[in-house]
């Protein structure tokens, strides 16, 4: 999608870093996650960065929310939402589906649904499961991949289709877990040209588990031109995370930027198992880090259909009430690098973070679409008041609360000259909330994020081909940045949150799709382009590590400037298809800066294609085989926390789907 950055990180994008127009990708905690309409962030307040990610695989689409349309999402409405839509359960009859697949790494993927629906009721059950044994080479060749499993279980309960007044219950179940073997250690520049997919021994203990429940409850009423939706809500989520930090005596990004310098050299050789531990300060600090989320709510929307004189009105007002926490309990204990392998030294766990963020809020939206001829208007706005509350076991004085009030207002405008040609624009207010952190007189707590975005294109609609152009402009008044250990901050920093002051975001996305079609042939091609550039207004000295020492001028980290896709497929729909995906993604800052890359602190620009065919030997039976990165690139997506991590390389998977 257009508009749309991912800074990678695992390969496996097991953890994505998602940003909209501009805002930043750490923990996709800028941007608005949903399924099915409602936050699926383990703490969308009190926590935003997104620690879980569903499996898109079991998802039957996926809905990218910019400009005015974001007003009806929150917390955060800087640059846009992303709405993920899980399988509808079958209208009438039985439905199934079954996808297994083999790879390279011992990839194996078992996905499985079954649907059943009647007039008034229906279900679904959904299981899937994927596992590897990982890309990545341990120098000791042990495992480096995953293991996740999710299940979803939907219940729909209903009126007749013809009552005056139709009312619908569904209930949905979910559970997820992860295993995965995944670490924040990277490689030295060097050793990363040299060989992109090894990982030192220091990070052979590195692991990831996390569990997660869901239960959503939603009761909707329709009757004349009013239909109003209510959702209940609530999700636990526990992770824990066991992997390398730092050394006694030295941190982990010092070593990897200079392994060569004196000081750091026997660093180092510790990290890849060629010395030993010999004194105290080359011990390895290995940390547990255990939390555990709720988040709970309820949200209900209203919309209507009326008239006034000449103008029709679609009418939406929403309001959601919502709760959420994280408690973080994390514990070090140094271990030696002793033959190769880490060892425990006898010392007990030391605990160095215990605290709790909680958060109250209350969310509001009101929108109105009122269309008069070709000319559509629409006036909206959201409030957001939150409450929030930090609790720091450890040092009580640091403990706090507050209240953070959002108003925005918004407008957008849509003008069809002819049913080809259409122009839109709009003007709205951006708002971010700070979650529950630490304060001090030193360290006072940040105000919200806020802005004014600004938007103009038009689009284009023939017979088979539909153009989009739009260009944007967002006006942060002021810009805020949440530590977080996956960009290098100190796990005791974990929570705090920076403010950046006055920055310009603005870009121009392009977008052209078509579905050209000749008898029996279909060839369906989209292509999209982003150009994105920013600008501190502010300078400032921060000690958050993507910002550092600011001038005016200076560009955001992880925002890369170009952006470009293209995909065509061709095939005969009941027989067989073709299809090929090529994304270009610039090279983009690790740190603030201005003027020409410096190669130490800047991504790898990647060109990543895909390859794929599909054949379909027998009725509802399809056998697929795809190729991922089919020109073998190898690129490095990130330096955060701790040295180089490359993207997943050429990869090669096949398999076989059914459907009834």
């Amino acid at each position: 999608m257009p508009g749309v950055q991912v800074r990678g990180e695992d390969g496996f994008g097991l953890r994505p870093n998602i940003g909209i127009r501009g805002t930043s990708p750490e923990r996709s905690a800028k941007i608005t996650l949903t399924e099915d309409g409602v936050l699926f962030g383990p703490a969308p307040y009190s926590a935003p960065a997104a620690y879980y990610f569903p499996m898109v695989t079991r998802m039957h689409k996926v809905e990218v929310i910019k400009g005015g349309a974001q007003l009806r999402y929150g917390p955060n409405a800087m640059g846009g939402a992303v709405n993920l839509v899980t399988a509808p359960i079958k209208a009438q009859g039985w439905g199934a589906y079954v996808d297994l697949g083999v790879g390279e790494y011992n990839y194996h993927k078992a996905h499985g649904r079954v649907s059943y629906g009647a007039e008034q009721t229906g279900f679904l059950l959904e299981a899937v499961h994927l596992d590897t044994t990982g890309f990545k080479e341990l120098d000791s060749g042990a495992n480096t991949g995953f293991n996740k499993n999710e299940f979803m279980a939907k219940w729909r309960l209903n009126s007749k289709p013809s009552a005056e007044v139709f009312q619908q219950l569904d209930v949905k179940l979910g559970l997820s877990l992860e295993h995965s073997n995944e670490t924040y250690l990277g490689l030295s520049d060097a050793d990363f040209r040299a060989s992109p997919y090894r990982r030192y021994d220091a990070s052979a203990l590195d692991e990831m588990n996390w569990h997660r429940g869901q239960v959503e409850a939603t009761y909707s009423v329709i009757f004349d031109s009013i239909d109003v939706q209510t959702t209940v809500y609530r999700h636990e989520f526990t992770r824990d995370w066991y992997k390398v930090d730092s050394f006694v005596g030295a941190s982990l990004s010092d070593v990897l930027s200079n392994p060569t310098s004196p000081r750091n050299s026997i660093y180092y050789d510790i990290l890849r198992g060629a010395e030993e531990s010999s004194s105290d300060d080359e011990l390895l600090i290995i940390v547990d880090n255990y939390r555990w989320y709720t988040s709970q709510g309820i949200q209900t929307q209203l919309g209507a259909e009326f008239s006034t004189g000449k103008v029709e009105h679609q009418l939406e007002a929403g309001l959601r009430l919502h709760h959420d926490q994280v408690h973080r309990r994390h514990t070090a204990n140094p271990h030696a690098m002793t033959s190769q392998g880490l060892v425990e030294i006898g010392e007990q766990d030391r605990i160095t973070t215990l605290n709790r963020g909680r958060t109250y809020a209350v969310a509001l939206h009101l929108i109105d679409e009122m269309q008069f001829q070709e000319l559509t208007l629409t006036p909206g706005a959201r409030v957001e008041t939150v409450f929030s509350q930090f609790d720091n076991e450890f040092a009580p004085e640091l403990s706090n609360q507050r209240t953070q009030v959002g108003i925005l207002p918004g407008m957008g405008a849509h003008y069809q000259f002819n049913p080809l040609l259409g122009i839109f624009g709009g003007v709205y207010t951006g708002f971010g909330p700070n979650s529950p952190q630490s304060a001090t007189t030193e360290n006072p707590l940040p105000k919200p994020e806020r802005s004014v975005i600004y938007e103009a294109g038009t689009r284009l609609s023939l017979q088979h081909l539909g153009a989009e152009v739009v260009g944007f402009f967002n006006d942060y008044s002021n810009l805020n940045a949440e530590c977080t250990q996956s960009i290098g901050c100190n796990a005791n920093a974990a929570g705090d949150q920076f403010s950046g002051g006055a920055v310009h975001v603005f870009g121009l996305e392009a977008s052209l799709a078509t579905d050209y079609r000749a008898g029996d042939w279909y060839f369906p091609a989209r292509a999209s382009y982003s150009f994105t550039q920013s600008s501190f207004r502010t300078a400032f000295d921060s000690t958050n590590p993507e910002w550092g020492d600011v001038q005016v001028g200076y560009e955001l980290p992880y925002v890369p400037e170009h952006q470009g896709s293209l995909s065509v497929s061709g095939g005969i729909e009941k027989y067989f298809s073709i299809d090929l995906s090529t994304t270009f993604v610039g090279a983009s800052r690790e740190i603030a800066g201005a003027g020409a890359f410096v190669p130490a602190s800047t991504t790898d620009a990647y060109t990543l294609m895909s390859v794929g065919t599909r054949v379909q030997p027998a009725k509802s039976l399809w056998l697929y085989a795809k190729l991922d990165n089919a020109l073998g690139q190898s690129y490095l997506g990130s330096r955060r926390p701790f040295g180089a991590r490359p993207g997943a390389p050429r990869w090669f998977q096949t398999g076989i789907t059914y459907s009834y």
